[in-house]
């Protein structure tokens, strides 16, 4: 637990309290920990449903769709797999494609994007394979270079990611691009992990209550 304590000054009842909220303290923070864990990785989905939601709205009914990330489960249709590989950062050398995609609505779904390089390499084989439609799903648009004249020229429908870092300016120059606002989503997990610091039966987990 860190450091040693000196309690050779103690009788040894009142060794054996100190050593029991010593104990107790520290099974505290370690629980706490694990609950701070948690509640990241449930923010962290929270995103993920959001943004893939919001895809959805922008989706014709389509009936064949194929997911190429990890939320293909939440969405109900079918998943698959880009491999790429990068001889330098930044740069796709190559990408295989898993799952047969003719005449299905792609929906690429990727954490990050700052050159955008890697998701017009995928929209660009899954058209190739012959997918009808491609849109692409990000987390975090960082947009940097050539990434909105990549956008723009690419054949996506439609980009839609969170404002997690600010989309606005971006906007402006590429009509493809479509912001959803995870403020809201944040505040209340912060403000379940405040409120659950006094209040054990508060968690972020009530944020996860929908049927999505």
């Amino acid at each position: 637990m860190g450091r040693k304590l000196d309690l050779s000054g103690l009788t040894d009842d009142e060794t054996e309290h100190v050593l029991q909220v010593v104990q107790r303290d520290f099974n505290l923070r370690k629980k706490e920990e694990e609950r701070l864990s948690q509640s990241l990785q449930q923010v962290a989905s929270s995103v993920e449903r959001t943004i893939a939601k919001l895809t959805l709205s922008y989706l014709p009914g389509d009936k064949q769709q194929v997911v190429e990330g990890g939320c293909g489960d939440r969405l109900n249709v079918d998943f698959a797999l880009i491999h790429k590989e990068q001889k330098k950062a930044s740069e796709v050398d190559h990408t295989v494609l898993v799952v047969d995609v003719k005449d299905r609505v792609a929906i690429v779904v990727d954490d990050l994007a700052d050159t955008c390089g890697t998701i017009c390499h995928a929209a660009d084989r899954l058209l190739l394979a012959s997918a009808t439609r491609v849109y692409v799903v990000l987390t975090h648009g960082f947009f940097s270079g050539p990434a909105i004249s990549h956008i723009n020229n690419a054949c996506f429908e439609a980009v839609v990611v969170t404002n997690t870092t600010p989309q606005e300016d971006k906007m402006k120059h590429c009509s493809k691009t479509q912001v959803t606002d995870v403020s809201m989503t944040l505040a209340e997990a912060i403000r379940e992990l405040t409120v659950g610091n006094l209040f054990p039966t508060c968690s972020v987990t009530s944020l996860y209550k929908s049927n999505f």
